[in-house]
């Protein structure tokens, strides 16, 4: 019911085979939460569908700016920990206790025209359930500012 802006934010996920899905960072309550805010990515990266992604495409890369490095991703079916860090203009991503993305956002600003996100100060996290089931447990968030 309030936005949010500085943030963490920590649950576990457990994706079937083939799962994609994902976190929104600060999006406001209408339009498409992945461009109008940030997205964390949740894949299942062994997926053969999957095979030819770009890096921020993979699990816990941060969607269309930064990829997970390294890609610590479990198997399908597995249960997996994600921790997300959104202080002012710096986002970082742990999966599954290992940090593994970190942006900058002013250093992304030429994608705002599609990730219209990078201008958002503050918005209303989001759990995604787009692309089939998933499971989320244990989900933590603690504000910041």
């Amino acid at each position: 019911t309030e936005e949010l802006s500085d943030y963490a934010v920590e649950f576990e996920f457990s994706l079937p085979p083939g799962g994609n899905s994902g976190f929104f960072l600060r999006p406001p309550l209408s339009g498409n939460p992945a461009w109008e805010g940030m997205e964390i990515q949740i894949l299942d990266d062994a997926s053969p569908t999957y095979a030819k992604l770009r890096p921020d495409q993979y699990c816990a890369g941060i969607y269309g700016m930064v990829g997970a490095d390294p890609r610590v991703s479990r198997g399908a079916g597995e249960w997996q920990q994600m921790r997300i860090l959104c202080i002012d203009r710096l986002v970082s991503v742990w999966l599954n206790g290992r940090h593994v993305a970190q942006a900058d956002l002013e250093q992304h600003m030429d994608k705002a025209d599609k990730i219209r996100g990078l201008r958002q100060k503050s918005g209303f996290p989001g759990l995604q359930n787009e692309h089939g089931p998933i499971e989320f447990r244990s989900v933590r968030m603690k504000r910041l500012d």
